[in-house]
């Protein structure tokens, strides 16, 4: 039997160009048939899906005396100079579900397609703060 998804939605699928791309509800696969027809009629331009934007780089840290890598090669370093464990922190990135450029002003927007208030977890609302603070130059709506 298949297991629901967290919040009832329906996962899709869709072959796009021989390429099989995954739509977390049927309302995600709906915008980006939606977005299609915008930039089929010249509204937006470079619709890509699913694109992964870096909000805080990998680093190590010194289980010891608590000296930060930021410069990460994970294989690299192991050992502190004061002989701690270096601990590899991963870095912390987000997909939002689309990204355009409207070709009317030429403001690049990110969206996410979310289901309602429940699917905005607190994860969600600290990595769209950390979105909106690094990347100014993106408005991010939610759908």
């Amino acid at each position: 039997m298949r297991r629901r998804s967290k919040y009832g939605a329906t996962r899709s699928v869709l072959v796009i160009d021989s390429v099989e791309v995954k739509f977390d509800s049927k309302k995600e696969l709906k915008r980006y048939n939606e977005l299609k027809l915008l930039e089929r009629n010249s509204e937006i331009e470079s619709l890509e899906i699913h694109k992964k934007y870096m909000l805080q780089g990998a680093y190590l840290k010194c289980d010891q005396c608590g000296a930060v890598n930021r410069f990460v090669n994970p294989k690299s370093i192991r050992e502190c100079l004061c002989g701690g464990d270096m601990i590899y922190n991963q870095a912390i990135t987000y997909t939002p579900d689309f990204v355009y450029r409207r070709t009317s002003d030429g403001v690049i927007i990110a969206e996410d397609v979310k289901g309602g208030t429940a699917t905005q977890t607190d994860a969600f609302k600290i990595k769209r703060k950390m979105f909106e603070f690094q990347y100014t130059n993106i408005v991010f709506n939610i759908v």
